[in-house]
């Protein structure tokens, strides 16, 4: 692809930033050779070598060329214009430019507008950027998006729009990137996704909404995401999640909805999920669990319910979650545990239960665990512990009660712990208390 097309796209990207506008006329093209090297290409010698470089990577029609823009693209680069107040693309755009030409691997390459300070993206200013890979757009001022902004840039594989001012987004304004793979729009203002604002990202496999202020998701806002293995909508301020929001999302394995204002999850929520590996809900309002809220997620490795509201739990919560390897119940208001409670969870290593109000536990509470390595009860009221609590945690290896209650312990309470190596423990009398208890 010629000189001028690259000319045209910097053209775009600058002057039409500044507001820089002006008639068009034809200008020789080894004037803008000329001119092009000893602002942007100090390292190539030759103009043909030149000329010939920026040939592969955009065409461009000679005769569409502002007869000024080379003079006002110098004047850019002066470092007395670079102003903080306003959309400024000068910074690394240079030295962009001229990796992009001198680049060996002309299909692929990256740009980094990052941090410019950016307000607006002019339509089209992308325009002859075809083999563009990665977009960095993150740490501007970009409050709003024209639908047809990223149409050209079918080759995008990750965009980075993280930490900007947008409100809102068309449900267009994605429209062109089939193959994007990564898009980051966390640490904006969103109040609202409209349904259909990812059709057509088929590709997708990464998709970053934390950070917003997102009060509510349509059923339908992933529909078409079947690639979809990530998907952050932490920071935000959900009050309910509609049923079948994530039913078309059969390849997800991380869910992180932490930091939301959820009071209650209906139990098919999470249907369809079933390759999911990570779901974290901690930190949010939940009060109570539905039964069978957790039943498909056959593949859960962790789930974070932390730092809620839960006082109760019934006996089959966790049923279904057999490969579940950390269970984090900490920094709720669990007052007691039902018998049975943990007794699907052949496969859990490490279970938080700190920072609750239990006071008491049943001695067959933890006999499935068989492959527990660390457990946390510190920070409760309990005021006993019964014979034969631990008998079945051969493979425990840490156990904390610290800050609870206690004054005594039945004699041989840790027996079978074969392969523990750390005791946290703290209270009455504590010497008399462990040497009563081995």
């Amino acid at each position: 692809m010629g000189v001028k097309n690259l000319l045209m796209m910097q053209a775009n990207l600058v002057a039409g930033i500044f507001m820089l506008f002006a008639a068009c006329s034809p200008v020789i093209p080894q004037q803008e050779v000329e001119i092009l090297k000893e602002i942007l290409f100090e390292n190539v010698d030759e103009s043909t070598d030149l000329l010939k470089t920026l040939t592969v990577i955009m065409k461009f029609n000679e005769n569409n060329v502002p007869d000024d823009l080379l003079e006002k693209r110098r004047k850019l680069f002066e470092k007395r214009y670079y102003n903080e107040e306003v959309a400024v693309v000068v910074g690394n755009l240079r030295k962009r430019f001229d990796y992009i030409a001198l680049s060996e691997n002309l299909d692929s390459y990256e740009i980094d507008l990052s941090e410019r300070n950016l307000a607006v993206l002019p339509k089209d200013i992308f325009t002859g950027l075809r083999n563009l890979k990665k977009l960095n757009l993150w740490y501007n001022r970009i409050d709003y998006l024209e639908s047809s902004t990223f149409n050209n840039l079918s080759n995008l594989q990750r965009l980075e729009l993280d930490s900007n001012n947008l409100t809102a987004l068309s449900s267009g304004t994605f429209n062109g990137l089939e193959i994007l793979e990564v898009l980051d729009m966390s640490g904006n203002k969103l109040n609202c996704l409209q349904p259909g604002t990812f059709n057509n990202l088929s590709n997708l496999q990464r998709l970053e909404l934390d950070s917003n202020n997102l009060t509510a998701l349509s059923s339908n806002i992933f529909n078409g995401l079947d690639k979809l293995e990530d998907l952050n909508l932490s920071w935000n301020k959900l009050n309910s999640l509609q049923p079948g929001t994530f039913n078309n999302l059969s390849n997800l394995k991380y869910l992180r909805i932490h930091k939301n204002h959820l009071t209650a999850l209906l139990s098919n929520t999470f249907n369809g999920l079933e390759k999911l590996e990570v779901l974290d809900l901690s930190w949010n309002n939940l009060n109570s669990l539905q039964p069978g809220t957790f039943n498909n997620l056959s593949k859960l490795q962790k789930l974070e319910l932390d730092n809620n509201n839960l006082a109760a739990l019934l006996s089959d919560t966790f049923n279904g979650l057999e490969k579940l390897e950390v269970l984090d119940l900490s920094s709720n208001n669990l007052e007691s545990l039902q018998p049975g409670t943990f007794n699907n969870l052949k496969n859990l290593q490490t279970l938080y239960i700190y920072k609750n109000s239990l006071t008491a536990l049943s001695s067959d509470m933890f006999n499935a665990l068989e492959k527990l390595e660390l457990l946390y009860l510190s920070s409760n009221k309990l005021n006993s512990l019964q014979p034969g609590t631990f008998n079945n945690l051969s493979n425990l290896k840490n156990l904390y009660i610290r800050h609870n209650n206690l004054t005594s312990l039945p004699k041989n309470i840790f027996t079978g712990l074969e392969k523990l190596k750390s005791l946290g423990f703290c209270g009455y009398k504590i010497d008399k208390i462990l040497s009563k208890a081995t």
